[in-house]
């Protein structure tokens, strides 16, 4: 068991499955990507426990029982976080998520402001 986002997930996967390929693949979170598969671009960080973690280097079995937060997560339903639409304007597509998610670490627990008072 995963929880994954906030909520307790059951995912059956081989033991060579990585973290990345079983949020793709197997939960539809397409907002880890794999780029170099060998944790140098960093386009597959996710929270693990509250700490980024490259998930194209933990296997799926070694999650269980933690938390893990990708970029999905951040939003409020369909309201994107502030950070994510800063992110947005910003960075090309494939590094949206890596840098949304390695700068949520040091502001996760920042007040944010409404959009009507920005």
């Amino acid at each position: 068991m995963l929880r994954v986002n906030g909520t307790g997930r059951t995912v059956t996967v081989e033991p060579r499955t990585t973290l990345a390929d079983a949020l793709r693949d197997r939960l539809g979170l397409h907002g880890t990507h794999l780029g170099c598969e060998h944790g140098v671009c960093g386009s597959c960080t996710v929270l693990l426990d509250g700490a980024p973690v490259r998930s194209c280097l933990l296997f799926a079995i070694q999650c269980r029982d933690s938390e893990v937060t990708t970029i999905e997560g951040l939003a409020d339903g369909d309201v994107l976080h502030p950070l994510q639409r800063a992110v947005d304007l910003v960075s090309a597509n494939i590094w949206k998520a890596t840098a949304t998610v390695r700068m949520w670490v040091p502001i996760s627990d920042t007040t944010w402001p409404s959009h009507s008072a920005l």
